[in-house]
């Protein structure tokens, strides 16, 4: 294990995190003025109803849950060792509701693991769960509403937008949603990171191609526009300085309130996710949410290298 930080990395540590929010509190501030001025924080950015439709959708899914058993038939077949270790029940520690990366970190702070964490976490996630729940549903979703406002008139007084938004934000949030359980052995958390990595990016790669090929997207359809991705690229790292600092404050929050058994994510990456669709919605571009989703995860991770 690593030893704990030296004095000086902690001071270092908290010189960073006041900047950080100083740093956000300023730019709130900007934002507060644009706001009152009546000026768009981020600008409005219109496109085409997305051209794929519900069943598409099922089908990416499906093809999903096929490859997940694929990869993780292959890993049993190939390590049938650690097969074995993951078949045990844990029998040491506690429960914990911690996710895997924190876990590995903690238990095998190696270069190893630091990479395979790095990998999955901060750019395998970000790309991945940001075209499933923000291109592809929350896309949808768009295209849907406007079908809905037409049946519902409930809908037609409500902003659009807010529907999709919220819908995709929930699914995002839950599936971040853990129960307090005996984390299995590190070798076990090293093949389930590097298995769902590889699970990610098929799904990922299929989803891209089916819509691109099957259902006729284009580049713009698929968010994706090469003429605004430094303006994309700074949209993203302004949105992470003004929101990032206060979703950990509601984390450590939560964390003091809630049980040990109930893991406080759910309720923090709710108001996080609905950033990353305000931005989509806003923008019909993602490479501002993988920006936002990666500053995010590269933040946590490299919070608890620090604290090992």
């Amino acid at each position: 294990m690593k030893q704990p930080a030296e004095p000086q990395v902690g001071a270092s540590l908290a010189f960073l995190i006041l900047t950080a929010f100083c740093a956000s509190l300023a730019l709130w501030g900007w934002i507060a003025r644009r706001a009152l001025c009546r000026q768009p924080v981020v600008p409005w950015q219109p496109r085409r109803p997305v051209p794929w439709r519900a069943v598409d959708l099922l089908a990416i899914f499906a093809v999903h849950v096929v490859v997940a058993g694929a990869v993780v038939d292959l890993d049993r077949f190939l390590f049938p060792e650690v097969a074995a270790l993951a078949a045990q029940a844990g029998d040491q520690g506690k429960p914990t509701t911690e996710h895997e990366v924190l876990v590995l970190l903690r238990e095998e702070p190696s270069l190893a693991a630091l990479v395979v964490c790095l990998l999955a976490a901060v750019v395998v996630a970000p790309v991945t769960e940001e075209v499933f729940f923000r291109l592809l549903l929350q896309g949808w979703l768009e295209r849907a509403e406007r079908s809905w406002r037409g049946f519902f008139r409930i809908a037609r007084g409500l902003m659009r937008g807010w529907a999709p938004v919220l819908a995709s934000s929930v699914a995002f949030a839950a599936l971040h949603s853990r129960t307090a359980s005996l984390p299995p052995s590190p070798r076990v958390l090293f093949h389930v990171l590097v298995c769902s990595s590889i699970v990610k990016l098929g799904t990922t790669g299929f989803a891209v191609a089916w819509v691109r090929w099957r259902v006729g997207a284009t580049w713009e359809d698929l968010g994706f526009q090469r003429g605004e991705l430094r303006r994309d690229l700074l949209l993203g790292l302004g949105a992470a300085l003004a929101t990032i600092p206060w979703i950990y404050v509601l984390q450590w929050a939560l964390t003091q309130l809630l049980p040990e058994t109930v893991s406080p994510d759910p309720f923090t990456l709710t108001p996080f996710a609905m950033v990353l669709g305000l931005l989509y919605y806003r923008t019909h571009r993602i490479v501002p949410c993988v920006v936002l989703h990666m500053a995010l995860n590269a933040a946590s991770l490299a919070l608890a290298w620090a604290v090992l």
